[in-house]
């Protein structure tokens, strides 16, 4: 095999940088203060759990695939804007959050995921898994 390229659009979890959107939906979550939000939420994310990733990857180092170059997108089998995702949390988390800003060029392109879905990956239950890692997050902060 010469390579698999796999591109990610929005991955969350252990490691994820303190400014992405879902660690600081769980700072607005502890703190109590609004978080701001650029944009009018109109932008594709389809964000997928670095778990997630971790099983692509291992799919690919276990299996034999072709002698050429193949790129696969990774990303949540839904299509979800991010004003979908804080709407979501907003029913099960106690937060505020405010739209700011314009999006002048919201993310419109929807990451096709059907190359990687043949193989039998695919990630659903995106919302799950967010309210998951801002549980977690919250939890480790609390030990701290």
């Amino acid at each position: 095999m010469l390579g698999i390229i796999l591109r990610l659009t929005h991955a969350f979890g252990k490691g994820e940088r303190e400014t992405r959107l879902f660690r600081n939906i769980a700072k607005a979550i502890m703190s109590g203060k609004p978080i701001s939000i650029h944009g009018g939420g109109e932008s594709y994310i389809n964000p997928v759990s670095v778990e997630f990733l971790c099983q692509v990857v291992e799919y690919f180092i276990t299996s034999k695939l072709s002698n050429k170059v193949e790129y696969y997108n990774v990303g949540s089998a839904k299509e979800i804007k991010v004003k979908e995702i804080v709407q979501k949390l907003k029913e099960k988390f106690d937060f505020e959050y405010i739209f700011t800003g314009e999006e002048k060029q919201p993310v419109r392109f929807i990451t096709k995921v059907e190359k990687i879905a043949e193989l039998g990956l695919a990630f659903h239950n995106v919302i799950e898994s967010v309210e998951n890692y801002i549980n977690l997050i919250i939890e480790e902060s609390d030990k701290i």
